[in-house]
């Protein structure tokens, strides 16, 4: 009796030890699907060496830069929800497109504007504009001016690509203070590209745009928003993967198989007739083969068989998920859902509590992308201007104190920016408000239009067209009453 006891004992421990050797081993090669925290190796420019809280200035180097940009690129091209915060910034700032409404009267800006539009596919740059300066930290847009035609032809510049191989400027940017201790770092003289790191072209201040962010003015560079969300977005994939191991762990199992009042001698015979059922694994050993699904076991009354499962106690785990979730929409400054894509954890009046600091953060970044595109459209102006495609101004009549007088007014060089609207669910209400913005003459239809979605040049068309069909559809049925 006893001698039974303990071959059970023994045969339960080896079952427990063998199970805890494969989730060891499996555990062990999912860890190694991905970095360790504790390595630190690809974002240790990212999370990093740090200081008390975070990158000391004098270890953000040239090459710690670059670092950080490739392997930003690649997690946007390669992780689901770095992907997701990209192309919701892109959708929320941008939208369908930003509209340009000329502020000068002549209707040839507009035609030269709208000229641009089309032959440089702005609608498209808009969004790689914003794209490239999250992804990357910056944005470097170069202007070829043609000057025959007038004509501006935008083209973008690898970040990657601005650095001087022969270290006269740190960040390939050539201020004035490289060439005076007292000038100004602000001051741009020129950008050094180089494709190949090794020759390399410095071209003009006055040919390039650099957008920047989560940078200071004095700073060269801008800095990736990946960066500071790098780190949370890998533990999320970690996390993710701990969780498909842990879940094919806890689906193992063994079977205990005891036999009441047995002697040691009928344990032994009992196991003897299932060594034909023995398979040996990779270190030789022999194992029996388990149960398939659908098997059907045939025992007496004293034989009980009793399954055996791991007994890991993580349940806790599948809040850290949420957690890092939680840590990655702060970062960006976005509501959980838009993170996740899961709505499910709130209410129609929590998700609007929720939105309304995105909404904010969403205005602060058409605000700011907004001076960058009023100054390319002043360039695009300009440029016609000096090729003579534009005229330099125009006679315009203005009534001052009941009297008409002509003034010569030089072309305006401003534009009226329409991002799409941020919140957009009551039309009806919308409806109202944009007419008694009308009734009141505090907004153009032009305005108006363009704060709904629409374009108001084609929309204007089309009524035009319509009123003709109407209009000619009536002359038929008065000439057919006759």
């Amino acid at each position: 009796m006893i001698w039974g006891f303990w071959k059970s004992y023994q045969a339960r421990k080896r079952l427990e030890a063998a199970q805890y050797e494969l989730a060891d081993r499996l555990i062990r090669e999912a860890s190694s699907l991905v970095p360790s925290d504790e390595s630190e190796s690809d974002w240790a420019l990212i999370g990093g060496r740090r200081s008390q809280w975070g990158l000391s200035r004098d270890l953000w180097t040239e090459e710690h830069r670059q670092r950080v940009q490739d392997r930003a690129y690649e997690l946007y091209r390669t992780n689901e929800h770095a992907r997701s915060v990209i192309r919701n910034l892109e959708r929320y700032i941008i939208g369908p497109k930003v509209a340009f409404t000329p502020l000068d009267d002549n209707p040839v800006v507009l035609q030269w504007w709208q000229e641009f539009e089309s032959r440089n596919r702005f609608i498209l740059k808009q969004k790689e504009i914003v794209r490239r300066t999250f992804r990357d930290g910056e944005c470097f847009i170069r202007f070829f001016e043609n000057s025959d035609t007038g004509r501006m032809t935008l083209r973008f510049i690898e970040a990657q690509h601005i650095q001087d191989p022969m270290h006269r400027f740190s960040h390939g940017i050539h201020t004035e203070a490289d060439d005076h201790p007292d000038g100004d770092v602000e001051e741009i003289i020129g950008y050094v590209v180089s494709a190949d790191g090794t020759s390399c072209t410095e071209i003009p201040a006055g040919q390039i745009m650099h957008i920047k962010v989560f940078a200071d003015s004095n700073e060269k560079r801008g800095n990736s928003i990946f960066e500071l969300l790098g780190t949370s977005i890998e533990a999320y994939q970690r996390w993710l993967r701990d969780r498909m191991v842990l879940n094919r762990i806890r689906s193992f199992f063994g079977i205990h198989r005891k036999i009441s009042h047995a002697t040691p001698g009928q344990v032994a015979s009992l196991a003897a007739q299932s060594a034909v059922n023995r398979t040996a694994d990779r270190q030789g050993r022999n194992r029996q083969e388990p149960m398939k699904a659908g098997s059907i076991i045939t025992t007496s009354d004293n034989v009980e068989l009793v399954p055996i499962a791991a007994n890991l106690q993580a349940s806790d785990a599948q809040y850290d998920g949420r957690n890092i979730l939680l840590t990655i929409a702060a970062g960006c400054g976005m509501a959980e859902f838009m993170v996740s894509g899961d709505a499910s954890n709130a209410n129609f009046a929590s998700t609007m509590v929720a939105e309304s600091p995105a909404v904010r953060e969403f205005e602060d970044w058409q605000a700011f992308f907004g001076v960058f595109f009023q100054e390319i459209y002043r360039r695009v102006i300009e440029s016609g201007v000096r090729s003579g495609q534009l005229p330099e101004g125009s006679v315009q009549t203005e009534v001052h104190d009941g009297q008409e007088s002509e003034q010569f007014k030089p072309t305006s060089l401003e534009v009226h920016l329409q991002f799409p609207p941020l919140v957009h669910r009551e039309i009806l209400q919308d409806a109202r408000a944009y007419e008694i913005y009308l009734k009141s003459r505090i907004a153009s239809r032009r305005s108006i239009a363009a704060r709904a979605g629409f374009n108001f040049d084609i929309e204007t068309e089309h009524m035009l067209r319509e009123q003709d069909v109407q209009q000619s559809e009536r002359d038929v049925t008065s000439e057919s009453r006759q």
